[in-house]
């Protein structure tokens, strides 16, 4: 994990740590291990690279670049980064996909159904120079 997201006073679950049950924390989770169960918060959780969930996540946000076996949901935004894996359903206001690879579209959008209750929902997603490559069910 980068310094300077440590730095901001976030916690943190290192590689190695695992965890079976419930999590739960207030502002922000930076997490790098294992975890079976649910995991809920008012705040951001950032599932690192080799981090592994299995279960329910229920937040503000997340940000997804390792394993998710199980359903997201959250209340602002949900961001898939390249070779995270999702096997489960999205409930978010916003998906953002980065950067655009060619499964990352049908992965986000084919694979994964994303509802919301919010009336200006979309999915975008973006290349790896942030250019807006898709939004909502056309392409840009």
């Amino acid at each position: 994990m980068p310094i300077d997201e440590l730095q901001r006073g976030a916690a943190h679950l290192s590689r190695g740590v695992s965890i079976k049950g419930s999590v739960k924390f207030l502002n922000e989770l930076l997490l790098d291990g294992e975890v079976e169960g649910t995991i809920v918060s008012t705040g951001t959780l950032t599932i690192g690279e080799q981090a592994r969930v299995r279960g329910e996540i229920r937040t503000k946000s997340v940000n997804v670049r390792g394993t998710v076996e199980g359903n997201i949901f959250v209340t602002e935004r949900c961001e898939l980064q390249t070779n995270c894996t999702v096997r489960g359903d999205i409930e978010a206001p916003r998906l953002v996909v980065m950067p655009a690879e060619p499964n990352a579209i049908s992965n986000a959008i084919g694979y994964a159904k994303f509802v919301s209750r919010s009336h200006d929902a979309v999915i975008r997603v973006y290349d790896e120079s942030l250019k807006r490559v898709f939004e909502g069910g056309t392409y840009a």
